[in-house]
């Protein structure tokens, strides 16, 4: 699901309605940074379950792994269905 996001097309698309070159890259430093921010507590966070026992940690994959794919799906049915026509 991390690469379908397309956040980074969609931060170059919108700097471009920013005025100058100035606020461009003002943008897209701020938008690198506040993703790079975001990331990293994500993995802070996640770093806490390796203390689980390893029973919960695997229905915890397949949770996960089930609600990806149930995403991804949702995300195919759309764009096949809902905004082609």
């Amino acid at each position: 699901i991390h690469g379908l996001a397309g956040s980074g097309a969609i931060a170059a698309l919108l700097s471009t309605q920013l005025e100058s070159f100035y606020e461009q890259t003002q943008f897209l430093l701020l938008f690198g940074l506040g993703t790079m921010i975001g990331m990293g507590i994500i993995t802070a966070l996640f770093t806490r379950l390796k203390f689980l026992k390893p029973q919960y940690l695997l229905v915890f994959s397949y949770i996960i792994a089930s609600l990806s794919i149930l995403y991804g799906i949702k995300i195919i049915y759309e764009q096949l269905f809902i905004y082609i026509n």
